[in-house]
C-alpha cells in the first residue's frame, strides 16, 4: 500500500517538474491555496485574518508598483499631445499675425495715400508727387 503513495508522490514532483506542466500544476496549487484560505476564513481564526491582510497588502503594493510605467507613459504621452496642441495653436497664432502685419501693411498705405489725395485736391498747384 506504501508503494502506491509512494509512486503516487513521485508522479506528482515529477509532473511539477516537467516544463509544460510547470504552469498548470503551480495553478491547480494556487487555486487549491485560496480555497484553503476561504475555507479557514470561514472559521475566523486569526492567523488566517492575518494571512489575509498581508495578502491584501502585499497585492495593493504590488499593484502600485506594477501601475507606475504604465502612468509615466499616459503621462508622456499627455504631455506630447499637448506639446503638438501647443504647436498646432502657435503655427495658427503666427499665421493670423503674419496676416494682421500684412492688412496693417495695406491700411497704413491706403491711409497715406489718402492724405497724399486730401493734400493734392485742396491744392490744386502742388504735383501728386510731390506731396508727402
Amino acid at each position: 500500500m506504501e508503494s502506491n503513495r509512494d509512486d503516487f508522490v513521485i508522479a506528482i514532483r515529477s509532473a511539477f517538474l516537467q516544463k509544460g506542466n510547470k504552469q498548470r500544476f503551480s495553478l491547480i496549487g494556487l487555486i487549491f491555496f485560496s480555497i484553503l484560505i476561504l475555507t479557514l476564513g470561514k472559521f475566523n481564526f486569526k492567523a488566517i485574518d492575518y494571512l489575509k491582510i498581508s495578502i491584501k497588502e502585499l497585492i495593493y503594493h504590488s499593484s502600485f508598483i506594477v501601475s507606475i510605467p504604465e502612468n509615466s507613459i499616459e503621462k508622456i504621452y499627455f504631455k506630447i499631445a499637448e506639446h503638438l496642441n501647443l504647436y498646432e495653436d502657435y503655427t495658427i497664432i503666427k499665421y493670423e499675425l503674419d496676416e494682421l502685419r500684412a492688412q496693417k501693411t495695406i491700411d497704413s498705405f491706403i491711409i497715406l495715400e489718402n492724405i497724399k489725395l486730401k493734400r493734392f485736391y485742396f491744392d490744386p498747384w502742388v504735383s501728386y508727387y510731390e506731396v508727402e
